[in-house]
């Protein structure tokens, strides 16, 4: 003979001692994924929409660093640019003071005879 469960209680009906006669649904395990009534749908929308600003927010950063390997790249060519002048303006630079060397040198030994 199986053992005798206490009687089942609900908020509503005492069922005069007897158990109750419906399916227990307390401890219900359902399997696999489901949507409980319980979550509000403005919880939902305000999940995808978030979501959806994320991915947005990726695809700006995505757009922002081609952008600035683009400006990297020209400021780069513009750089070289003027590391060249610079070095060209440095040897205009020695050429002229090695001129004006000569000449001093020319001019002190014509004062010094």
């Amino acid at each position: 003979m199986p053992p005798e469960q206490p009687p089942q209680r609900s908020r509503r009906h005492d069922f005069q001692g007897q158990p109750y006669p419906g399916e227990d649904r307390r401890f219900n395990d359902p399997q696999g994924w489901h949507l409980d009534k319980k979550v509000p749908l403005a919880f939902i929308l305000a999940l995808i929409i978030q979501t959806i600003m994320i991915v947005i927010a990726f695809q700006d950063v995505k757009r922002d660093t081609a952008l600035n390997t683009a400006a990297i790249a020209v400021l780069d060519k513009a750089n070289n640019k003027l590391a060249a002048d610079g070095k060209d303006n440095l040897n205009l630079v020695r050429e002229q003071y090695q001129k004006l060397s000569d000449k001093l040198d020319r001019l002190i030994e014509r004062g010094v005879k």
